[in-house]
């Protein structure tokens, strides 16, 4: 099966382009620490860690990308617990995707989450099949636009919540099943464009934000490692991940797939 491709988009390329060479080199930090000797009984009922996911940089607007032909399989929107979509990424998914899209975002916080949606919960939609994304992830970062205290951990809670929705939707998609975020209607989303959640209105420091998001897909596709060969230094991993000013961890220029 092919790897997980991951955008990262961001106006400016050169954070664009940061963030995915860090969290790249994260990822196959993890694929090579899954195969040592002395980790590997971490996978002795579990499969085997794989290819880890491919991420690339987008240093443009999504406007700008979609008008260049970008299309992906899924988008993640970082926004509030009430599914307001008048400013920053939101507003930018609203202009590519159409009205309707805030209309249904909308309806199910209404109808599923009673009106106010927490942070640390997501949404897996479908969209129309005129899109350039089949779904849409929804995750909010705060309750209502603030910014948001600088050692936050809303960037790890957000983007794992996401990542949680469409991966539970890619296990089960296809079958008959109560899962929730199961669209029987949308096949594997093997794309999934996203943007540095909080950055925006939450003005969280580039660091931090670029550490919680690697933090967050190694959690989805290395879980073994976290539940079972860490245990509880994963909440140290978080605390120094919450440190606005704590050093980015990985410094390899030109990271090699093993």
């Amino acid at each position: 099966m092919e790897p997980m491709q991951y955008y990262v988009i961001h106006p400016h390329a050169e954070i664009a382009e940061l963030a995915a060479k860090r969290i790249q080199a994260r990822l196959y930090q993890r694929v090579r620490l899954g195969h040592h000797p002395l980790t590997r009984y971490a996978y002795a009922n579990h499969e085997p860690p794989g290819l880890a996911p491919q991420i690339h940089a987008i240093g443009k607007t999504l406007e700008e990308a979609v008008a260049e032909g970008f299309k992906a399989d899924a988008i993640i929107t970082p926004g509030n617990s009430y599914g307001d979509m008048t400013g920053g990424f939101d507003e930018a998914v609203v202009n590519v995707v159409g009205s309707s899209v805030q209309e249904l975002i909308h309806l199910r916080i209404a109808q599923c989450f009673f009106g106010d949606m927490n942070v640390g919960q997501a949404d897996l939609l479908p969209l129309p099949a005129s899109s350039p994304f089949r779904a849409i992830a929804y995750a909010p970062t705060m309750r209502a636009p603030v910014q948001l205290p600088k050692n936050s951990e809303v960037p790890y809670l957000s983007m794992l919540a996401a990542l949680q929705a469409i991966h539970r939707h890619n296990r089960h998609c296809g079958e008959y099943t109560s899962v929730v975020d199961a669209l029987p209607s949308v096949a594997q989303l093997q794309s999934v464009v996203f943007t540095l959640h909080g950055r925006g209105t939450g003005n969280l420091p580039v660091n931090l934000i670029i550490r919680q998001t690697a933090m967050a897909l190694e959690q989805v596709h290395f879980p073994q490692q976290r539940s079972i060969a860490y245990g509880t230094s994963f909440h140290r991993q978080l605390l120094q991940a919450m440190d606005p000013y704590a050093p980015l961890g990985v410094e390899s220029d030109e990271p090699s797939q093993p």
